[in-house]
């Protein structure tokens, strides 16, 4: 059992050691999602059961920056307010294994399975690209005890015409009586990565069903498959820009109709999706965000994603406003580290709209150029895929002490970090740059 071994016992005393240090950064993000301290990056295992949201994610409770890969966790009743557990695997180092990767987790009839990928040791970091393995885990009632399947690998490289390289990140779904499962990886020999689609009746036993999509130029990682109805989204990081693209699936084959970005912030990577009876599907992802020195990276906040006829339509998660505790004075000058902002502007209005933000030494834009769709947060600024500038522009803006997210017309958003200097007044201004139709705003509890 996990909790019993002694490499469990190291780890986590290694991350409670580190974790005064990474709350005592002034400018670690409050309700953003973050590791107690050290090295986190992807979500993975995403799963509401038994009314309860638990994450899980990529961590390293050793050091600020990544290796030593374990898979810390946390719950939350809201997907606002988490609750630290105990991690949840560490490598099975008596099986030669080095790192537990990304993966996903389900729901089998009431016991939780986690999927991950296995970095053995055998190879060293070689193993990554020349081919790891499909580990399963199955868990107790409360998420909190993981035993490792001894049919493990569970999807083996035999099992495909050639060697794949860069191989990682089940995602696993039900469809109709039957799962599913979609991975990434690469061919020898092709210039573009591949996500492959399996298909299991229990969990089991899985038979390889082909290559579902081939980005033509990158590799892919993370592949997340949203099923509403007969139409699906696909989601892939392809170690740049997050990606999607509605399709349908022909033959085990995904047909996009046009790709877009996710998020447009550089730093959004690597994304997972709690399904939860409501609507659509909840969304995360890493933001590869800098600390202190003793702790490294965060999530995005929750975004649902739901698809209607002009395409996904993607805001933050209800659950969120939860954190709301005080109507923003407008009359008066707006100083806070917590905040949302929900603002509307008119079809027409002035070229440029939104806010800025200032720290002791300068000005930071959250704006939109209605002429050229340029959108800039911070120190990005990028284009957007889906405006049109015969609609009235909506800006929904959180500001987490150095995290910021701008989600623009219900269809895209953005999402940075900066660490600001503040220690002249040790919280951000915010000020309007031209008159909204519509202006709200809340200070956030800074958790």
């Amino acid at each position: 059992m996990q909790i019993m071994n002694k490499s469990f016992q190291a780890a986590q005393e290694a991350l409670e050691n580190a974790t005064p240090a990474a709350q005592a950064d002034p400018l670690r993000p409050r309700y953003h999602f973050a590791a107690p301290a050290q090295w986190m990056n992807d979500p993975n295992g995403t799963i509401f059961i038994d009314g309860e949201y638990h994450l899980f994610y990529q961590l390293n409770p050793y050091a600020p920056h990544w290796g030593k890969i374990h898979w810390g966790h946390a719950k939350s009743p809201d997907l606002a307010r988490w609750e630290h557990l105990p991690i949840a695997l560490t490598p099975a180092y008596e099986k030669d294994e080095q790192h537990c990767f990304s993966g996903c987790c389900v729901n089998d009839g009431g016991t939780p399975v986690i999927f991950y990928t296995s970095i053995g040791g055998r190879l060293g970091l070689a193993n990554v690209w020349r081919g790891a393995q499909q580990w399963t885990a199955r868990g107790d009632a409360g998420l909190m005890h993981w035993e490792r399947a001894a049919n493990n690998p569970i999807v083996r490289q035999s099992q495909h015409p050639r060697k794949i390289y860069d191989w990682r990140d089940p995602y696993v779904w039900k469809d109709g009586d039957e799962w599913r499962m979609v991975l990434a990886g690469k061919y020898f020999g092709d210039k573009g990565g591949s996500v492959y689609l399996y298909s299991s009746p229990n969990l089991e036993t899985w038979t390889f069903r082909g290559v579902l999509y081939q980005h033509e130029e990158k590799g892919v990682e993370c592949p997340n498959m949203l099923k509403f109805g007969e139409r699906y989204v696909l989601i892939v990081s392809p170690y740049g820009q997050v990606r999607y693209a509605v399709g349908r699936l022909e033959n085990d084959k995904f047909l996009p109709d046009q790709w877009f970005d996710l998020d447009h912030g550089k730093d959004f990577y690597a994304t997972n999706t709690f399904i939860d009876g409501e609507d659509g599907y909840k969304l995360v992802g890493w933001l590869k965000v800098p600390g202190n020195g003793a702790w490294h990276g965060c999530l995005s906040l929750p975004r649902q994603i739901t698809l209607g006829s002009a395409g996904p339509r993607i805001v933050p998660a209800a659950g969120l406003r939860s954190l709301r505790r005080a109507p923003i004075d407008w009359s008066a000058a707006v100083v806070g580290n917590c905040i949302e902002i929900r603002a509307t502007f008119p079809a027409g209005a002035q070229s440029t709209v939104g806010f800025l933000l200032q720290d002791d030494q300068r000005e930071y834009p959250l704006t939109v150029d209605s002429t050229s769709a340029g959108l800039r947060v911070l120190n990005e600024k990028r284009k957007l895929e889906r405006f049109d500038p015969s609609e009235p522009l909506s800006l929904h803006i959180f500001i987490d002490h150095s995290v910021v997210e701008v989600f623009v017309n219900e269809r895209e958003s953005l999402s940075t970090w900066l660490r600001p200097s503040l220690a002249g007044r040790g919280a951000w201004r915010v000020r309007s740059i031209a008159p909204a139709e519509k202006l709200e705003g809340w200070h956030l509890d800074n958790l």
